[in-house]
């Protein structure tokens, strides 16, 4: 299986992580009905947004000429669509969990804050950061 591999430091932690019962299963609790299809795969999900997306523009377009008309709809459709969708509440221990696993580097990201830093504060920074997210 590792030889086989094209990364083998990754299959290698696969398999110790699976051995020791150290997996992560993560919850998907969503359900998309798209084109009358029900679907609860992540992929097969992201591909419906993907094609409605790309293709909303243009249909609109294409059914309505008129330049103002096509903004009136698309606002419409940004509230029906923000309205729909619905997050889960994280806990202050999930992000606290992420931060942990940060690798601890100087090096910084686009926020201009590095993982050490984030590693550091995580006990300062992780109760505010959660109500950011459960509050957006």
């Amino acid at each position: 299986m590792i030889n086989k591999s094209e990364n083998k430091t990754k299959t290698t932690w696969k398999i110790i992580k699976k051995e020791t019962g150290k997996t992560q299963v993560l919850e998907t609790n969503f359900q998309l009905n798209f084109e009358g299809n029900n679907t609860q795969n992540q992929n097969e999900a992201a591909y419906a947004c993907n094609k409605l997306l790309l293709s909303l523009a243009e249909n609109l377009m294409t059914d309505h000429p008129n330049q103002y008309e096509v903004i009136k709809l698309l606002n419409k459709l940004t509230i029906y669509i923000t309205a729909e969708i619905k997050s889960i509440p994280t806990k202050e221990i999930e992000k606290m969990s992420i931060m942990k696993s940060f690798k601890q580097k100087n090096s910084a990201g686009h926020e201009r804050i590095s993982g050490r830093l984030l590693k550091l504060g995580e006990h300062i920074i992780s109760k505010p950061f959660s109500h950011i997210c459960n509050s957006s």
